[in-house]
């Protein structure tokens, strides 16, 4: 029973990991190489976080720590807060936490909790040189948080572990990626158009990106980037849906579109019906796979580069 975003990592055994919601809590899956569940993972197969029917869990995904294996697991959990007055009335106000979850094989080692002022629109989480990275959207601007490996915040990123970019619109971060000069790129959405924002590693934009660190691209429709990933001549690709399309756009390093791909760096592809791309991966020849749903089937576009 899964109404939110759904992540699938491998870890350093090649065993694949699938996150997801079943009732108020996250559930974990993990699969063995041939696809059936590991029955010495959780109960067979299956780990599920333990909080009682006053919570609620949504958006969960999930990193490796490929240095020790452990899971990470973010998402949002709320609750509601009941206040007594002195004249005996009640007031219940629903209160909002990113929750962080750290597990080794079936051990949780680490929670921890950040209070947040609103609730989330998105969420991703990647592992990176000991630094848990998060990017989601509070009050429709990017929200990016640096933890520690032993859940704290970390304090030389940005204002006490955490930066909130707000690109002058509705802004959506849903997608973060690390290049090879370790800055942090996040990709989303600002006014139905695709934006991608570059950090420094102190969590300062990056000037030298697009426009004074970012850049904001028109695919000439209501346009959702929901994907980045880099090719393998270090092109910045955001994935995502225009006019439920299939759509993407490539980037040079400066951020400026690469003009010499599809059309002006941009390519749209309908498939139908209902066309919504998620993910973005790059295979060993360079070529595209953008993957997704079409008229709610299972869908799979690959393009040369």
């Amino acid at each position: 029973n899964n109404y939110s975003d759904t992540k699938l990592v491998i870890d350093n055994n090649n065993k694949l990991l699938l996150v997801g919601t079943t009732g108020n809590n996250f559930i974990i899956a993990r699969y063995n190489n041939n696809g059936t569940l590991d029955n010495i993972f959780g109960n067979n197969g299956l780990l599920t976080s333990d909080l009682d029917n006053t919570f609620t869990i949504r958006y969960p995904t999930i990193a490796i720590n490929n240095d020790n294996n452990d899971i990470i697991i973010g998402c949002e959990k709320s609750y509601f807060e009941t206040t007594t007055f002195s004249n005996g009335n009640t007031s219940s106000q629903r209160k909002y936490e990113y929750y962080l979850n750290i597990y080794n094989d079936n051990t949780l080692k680490i929670v921890s909790t950040r209070y947040l002022n609103s609730t989330i629109i998105s969420n991703s989480i990647i592992y990176n040189n000991n630094k848990i990275l998060i990017v989601t959207s509070i009050n429709y601007n990017f929200f990016i948080m640096r933890f520690n490996t032993v859940g704290s915040l970390d304090n030389t990123f940005g204002s006490n572990g955490t930066i909130t970019t707000d690109l002058g619109g509705n802004d959506i971060g849903s997608t973060i990626i690390i290049d090879s000069n370790n800055q942090i790129l996040v990709g989303g959405t600002k006014n139905n158009n695709f934006a991608i924002a570059r950090y420094n590693n102190n969590g300062s934009l990056d000037i030298s990106f697009g426009i004074n660190g970012y850049v904001v691209s028109n695919l000439g429709g209501n346009d959702y980037g929901y994907s980045i990933n880099f090719d393998n001549n270090k092109k910045i690709i955001l994935g995502g849906t225009s006019n439920n399309n299939f759509a993407i756009a490539r980037y040079n390093e400066d951020g400026s579109l690469d003009t010499t791909f599809g059309q002006n760096g941009t390519i749209i592809t309908d498939l139908g019906n209902y066309d919504y791309a998620y993910s973005i991966i790059i295979d060993n020849y360079n070529k595209i796979l953008l993957g997704g749903t079409s008229n709610y089937n299972f869908a799979i576009v690959r393009y040369n580069s």
